[in-house]
């Protein structure tokens, strides 16, 4: 104390761990964003450091405008491949200087028929063209399903997706898997479409 004010004396450097997260801010903050707006209608999706990879069956990320709202999409109809494997990417996120990290997008289906879109995250993506040779771990998050004879009417939320278990510098990425073959019945051609991805921490 000196007279009526609170001090702290630091006696040496040793002696403070600025480990934690700093003050200047309170709540929530956002750490990245993407809603696709900039995109050109109709074509593939080209956002810097977004990698739009097919693995198998040369179908892409494609940029659609719903309603007036830009948002992705991909589907493996008419592609008439036995496989379609296709990624998008999101910017390599560095969660070393926050706490509490959640993921958060929103998802449409159509035209449902199994194809499946998982949403995964990696801690070894190098970056590049070939993402299939790093590890995944699939996130829990809530993707739109169920959309048999045309395209959900509302946004299906994601939920709250906790990323606090990891550290360091992770990928996330949008996954999605389906076929064209010729019989009707093994078709697996789901439309999805993504939008407002944000990962929100403290």
């Amino acid at each position: 104390m000196f007279r009526t004010q609170k001090q702290l004396l630091i006696r040496d450097t040793s002696d403070v761990q600025m480990n934690g997260l700093r003050c200047t801010v309170t709540g929530p903050r956002q750490i990245y964003s993407e809603d696709f707006s900039g995109q050109i209608p109709d074509s593939l999706i080209v956002v810097p450091q977004i990698k739009n990879l097919s693995e198998i069956g040369g179908k892409f990320f494609v940029s659609k405008i719903v309603s007036g709202n830009a948002c992705a999409e991909i589907s493996a109809f008419a592609t008439k491949e036995q496989a379609v494997i296709s990624w998008l990417i999101l910017p390599a996120i560095d969660l070393d200087h926050s706490a509490n990290e959640i993921l958060r997008f929103s998802t449409k289906d159509g035209f449902d028929n199994g194809a499946v879109l998982q949403v995964l995250v990696s801690t070894n993506y190098d970056g590049g063209n070939t993402p299939w040779k790093a590890r995944w771990s699939v996130l829990p998050a809530i993707v739109a399903k169920g959309s048999v004879t045309g395209y959900a009417k509302q946004w299906v939320s994601s939920g709250d997706v906790s990323l606090n278990h990891l550290k360091g510098k992770v990928s996330i990425a949008f996954r999605y898997e389906g076929n064209d073959p010729p019989v009707q019945a093994a078709k697996l051609t789901t439309t999805f479409r993504i939008d407002n991805i944000v990962v929100i921490g403290n």
